[in-house]
């Protein structure tokens, strides 16, 4: 009987042992490895904010740490690439805007140009005639008469 007794406690004591060898590899293993992969899951979905907690500093707790790092490198990468991209909507907006003043200013200020131009002209061209003796002409009246002529034909 005795025997008997041994025997039975000695099958409570493993499967004591037993349920606290479970308990302790899941605390150890199986829960930070949930976690690593709903932190991998929510990386993978493009969700960042979810900080990383390492409460060991066993392997799961490296694997964790490893974790961490990877997520504050894409944060500041996703940081950089988005202040770059503002940077390049907002140099477009600028060029748009300076693309639209250059393209006012030949038509508003290059047309002012043209008819300040064409009044200088006039008025040179008639200080001119003013000048010349009677019966004597310019080139360009020879060169207009021609063409007068020409147009007759």
């Amino acid at each position: 009987m005795w025997f008997r007794a041994l025997s039975l406690s000695a099958i409570a004591f493993g499967l004591a042992a037993a349920a606290f060898a479970w308990g302790a590899l899941r605390r150890a293993i199986a829960c930070p490895l949930e976690s690593a992969l709903g932190h991998f899951d929510a990386i993978a979905s493009g969700d960042l904010r979810r900080e990383v907690v390492v409460t060991s500093r066993d392997e799961m707790g490296q694997l964790l740490e490893g974790l961490a790092r990877m997520r504050a490198s894409l944060v500041s990468t996703v940081g950089t690439m988005r202040s770059g991209s503002n940077s390049i909507a907002s140099a477009t907006k600028q060029i748009a805007v300076g693309n639209t003043d250059l393209s006012y200013g030949r038509t508003g200020v290059g047309a002012a140009a043209d008819r300040i131009e064409h009044r200088t002209v006039d008025r040179h061209g008639t200080a001119e005639r003013r000048q010349r003796a009677p019966g004597e002409r310019t080139r360009g009246e020879c060169i207009g008469n021609r063409g007068a002529r020409a147009a007759k034909w």
